[in-house]
C-alpha cells in the first residue's frame, strides 16, 4: 500500500529494509503488488534507467531487490511487447561486460530482470566473468547465485541412478523437472526432534509407534528438491535414516545443496522411478509420497509399487489430487487458450496473466489463491503438468480395502475437524471416507490441496 508507493518512489527510506527482505526471501504473492507496483518498475527500469542512474545506490538496491525477486518467483511476471523489443534492442558487449563496463553492465543487468542468468549470454557467464562485474552490488549478487547453480548442477551428476526410467510417463515427467525443479524453497520448518511420532500418536497406538525408539528406516518417495524430506528427518529426530527417491536430478541436486546449507546428515538422496524394481533395496518402516502417485500414467501401480517396499506395520503417508477440487483444472485444459504442457516460458507466463485478470467466479480465477501460482515452475506443476490423475475418495476407500490397510486420518486444520465433528456427531475421528466423501460433497473446497492421509495395515 502506502509503505511500498513510498519504497518505489523513493520517498519512504524507512520502508525499504522491510520491502528488500521480502523480495530477497519471499515470493510476493499479493496481486496489486504483483501485477501493478512490481511489473512497473520493473518496465521503469528498462525503458528509463540509463548507466548514470545505476550509479544512485538506491536505484541499484532497488534494481537487485527485484533480480531477486525474479529469481525466487522464476521470471513469473509477463512482459509486454514493448518491454520485449526493448529487451531485444541491448545487445551485450561481452568484453567490455568482463571489464567491468558500467553501461555493460547495466544491460546485464537489464535483461536478468527478464531472464534468467544463463539464457542472456552465450555461452552463459561464467563465475570467473562475474567477479569483475561492476558496481559491486551487482557482482556480489550475482556472483554467489551462479556458484549455488554450480555447485547444484555438480551435486545432482553425483547423484545415483538406479536405472533408466522404462515408462514413457516417468520419462515426461522427469523432464518436466529436470527443466524446472518444485519447489525452489528458501526456508525450511524445524519441529523439534521426534515431534512426529507425539503427532502421529493421534492417528496410531502407541504400540504401532514403538519402533520409532531404535533406529529405523524412511523413504520419501518423489522427494522433488527435498523440503518435505529434510522437514521430516528433523522432526522425526536422529534415530531415523531416510532415502529421499526422485525421477529428476536437478532436483535432486538442489535437495542435497539444502541438506547440507541447513546441516540434515540423517538423509540421502537417489533418482529412480517408484515404478521400477531398482527401489532401494531394503523395506521401511514409513513411506511417505505426497503429491506424487497422480503424476503417474497409473497411481494404483504406483502405489502398489510402494506397499512391496513397505516392512510389516508399517506407515504410509499419501498426498493424491481431489477430483473434486481439481474439476476446475480439467475444465482449463479444454479451453482453446490453454497452451499445453511443456509451454515455452513465454507462453507460461502470458497464459498465467490471463487466468490472474479473469473475474472472480470464471474458471481459473480461484486459481489466484495458490501460492503454487506466483512462481513460473510452481505455475507449471500446479497447471501445465505433463501428467495429472484426479481420485476420489471412493477409489481410494477401494485400493485401501483391497489392500488390508486401514484409513488414519487426515492432515487438516483445526477448524475442518471441528466442522466434520458437528456434520457427524455420531463419529470419531479419523472418521470413515464415506463420511468424509459426504462432507467433501458439501464443501467441494476442503481438499483444495490435495488428500493428505496416514494409513496403516488393518
Amino acid at each position: 500500500g502506502v509503505w511500498w508507493g513510498r519504497w518505489r518512489d523513493g520517498s519512504g527510506p524507512s520502508c525499504w529494509p522491510l520491502m528488500a527482505t521480502l523480495l530477497a526471501f519471499r515470493i510476493l504473492s499479493n496481486i496489486r503488488v504483483l501485477s501493478i507496483s512490481l511489473t512497473k518498475t520493473r518496465a521503469s527500469l528498462l525503458m528509463h534507467c540509463d548507466a548514470a542512474k545505476l550509479e544512485d545506490r538506491q536505484v541499484m538496491e532497488r534494481a537487485i531487490a527485484l533480480l531477486v525477486q525474479g529469481w525466487n518467483n522464476d521470471h513469473a511476471w509477463a512482459e509486454s511487447p514493448v518491454e520485449t523489443t526493448a529487451l531485444d534492442a541491448l545487445a551485450i558487449d561481452r568484453q567490455k561486460l568482463a571489464g567491468g563496463d558500467i553501461e555493460a553492465s547495466r544491460r546485464f543487468l537489464l535483461h536478468a530482470l527478464y531472464r534468467p542468468l544463463d539464457q542472456i549470454v552465450t555461452p552463459p557467464l561464467s563465475i570467473d566473468e562475474s567477479r569483475r562485474l561492476k558496481p559491486r552490488l551487482l557482482r556480489d549478487m550475482i556472483t554467489p547465485h551462479l556458484e549455488a547453480q554450480a555447485r547444484q548442477r555438480q551435486l545432482a551428476q553425483n547423484i545415483r541412478l538406479l536405472r533408466p526410467f522404462a515408462d514413457d510417463t516417468s520419462r515426461r515427467v522427469a523432464g518436466q523437472y529436470e527443466a524446472a525443479p518444485y519447489p525452489r524453497w528458501q526456508s525450511l520448518h524445524r519441529s523439534p526432534p521426534g515431534s512426529l511420532k507425539r503427532a502421529l500418536a493421534r492417528h496410531f497406538p502407541v504400540d504401532k509407534l514403538a519402533f520409532m525408539d531404535r533406529p529405523f528406516d524412511v523413504l520419501i518417495a518423489g522427494c522433488g528438491t527435498g523440503q518435505q524430506a529434510l522437514q521430516s528427518a528433523i522432526a522425526y529426530g536422529p534415530q531415523a535414516q531416510l532415502v529421499g527417491l526422485d525421477l529428476s536430478a536437478a532436483s535432486l541436486g538442489y535437495a542435497s545443496d539444502m541438506a547440507k546449507v541447513h546441516a540434515v546428515g540423517n538423509v540421502s538422496f537417489v533418482q529412480g522411478d517408484i515404478l521400477d524394481s531398482g527401489l532401494p533395496d531394503r523395506a521401511f518402516d514409513v513411506i511417505e509420497c505426497v503429491g506424487v502417485l497422480h503424476h503417474m500414467a497409473d497411481w494404483r501401480a504406483g502405489w502398489t509399487a510402494l506397499l512391496h517396499k513397505l516392512k510389516p506395520g508399517g506407515l504410509m503417508y499419501i498426498g493424491l489430487y481431489s477430483a473434486t477440487s481439481r474439476s476446475n483444472l480439467r475444465e482449463l485444459r479444454t479451453e482453446p487458450t490453454y497452451p499445453g504442457p511443456g509451454c515455452s516460458d513465454a507462453a507460461a507466463r502470458d497464459y498465467r496473466r490471463q487466468l490472474m485478470m479473469r473475474e472472480d467466479g470464471t474458471p481459473g480465477s480461484e486459481l489466484k489463491v495458490s501460492r503454487d501460482f506466483y512462481a513460473l515452475h510452481a505455475f507449471r506443476d500446479l497447471v501445465l503438468h505433463e501428467s495429472e490423475a484426479h481420485v476420489t475418495l471412493e477409489e481410494i476407500a477401494a485400493f485401501l480395502g483391497h489392500n488390508g490397510l486401514a484409513f488414519r486420518g487426515f492432515t487438516i486444520e483445526p477448524q475442518v475437524a471441528a466442522e466434520f465433528a458437528q456434520a457427524f456427531p455420531q463419529s470419531s475421528l479419523p472418521g470413515s471416507l464415506t463420511e468424509w466423501a459426504q462432507f467433501e460433497r458439501s464443501r467441494p473446497r476442503t481438499f483444495d490441496g490435495m488428500y493428505c492421509f496416514w494409513s496403516g495395515q488393518s
